[in-house]
Parts: structure tokens; sequence; C-alpha cells
């Protein structure tokens, strides 16, 4: 709480889809933080978290941004839509890996 106002915080984690990614997204946003959950396929990410955590179709607290780290391309699309979106995130967790 800052002045009595809570203040939400953002947490930018990739590779959210699966795995460690949506298990620490699912984890935080039970919290109470706000998550952009960074990865290759939105739609599909999204589902499952919104299964995970029982969040709405249109909740303010779960954003999904397309991001493919091989793609420096997509890596610089991803850092737009993530400040139009959130601002600045308060933590980023860079949870994807690169397959070779």
């Amino acid at each position: 709480m800052c002045g009595g106002k809570l203040i939400m915080r953002t947490i930018v984690i990739t590779g959210a889809s699966r795995g460690l990614g949506l298990a620490s997204s699912a984890h935080l946003y039970k919290q109470g933080w706000r998550i952009v959950a960074a990865m290759r396929s939105v739609d599909a990410g999204l589902e499952r978290l919104r299964a995970a955590t029982g969040a709405s179709v249109d909740d303010p607290r779960l954003v999904g941004i397309k991001l493919d780290l091989g793609d420096s391309s997509s890596i610089a699309q991803a850092d737009t839509d993530i400040v139009e979106h959130v601002g600045a995130p308060d933590v980023i967790v860079h949870n994807a890996g690169l397959a070779a």
C-alpha cells in the first residue's frame, strides 16, 4: 500500500503458456499480481492460464503478449506491446527456453 491505496504489482513472465512459467503465472496471479504472460501461442496459453486461475476472459490482471524469442522483430514488438498495455513492469521473469 502507498498512501492508503493498493498498488498493483506487474510481472512479465516469458514462457508462461506451460510448465514452470504457467505454474508461476498462476501462483502469482492468485497472490494479486497482474500477469503479463509472454508466449508464442497467446490464445492457447491464456486459455490454460484462465483454467488454472479461474480468471475471466476480460480480467485486466491477465494480459497475453505474443513473443517468440527466436525472432528479433517479435521481441521488439513484445516490448512495445508490454509498455502500451501496462507501462513499466515491476518484475521480469525470463523463463522461456530456446530450442536449438
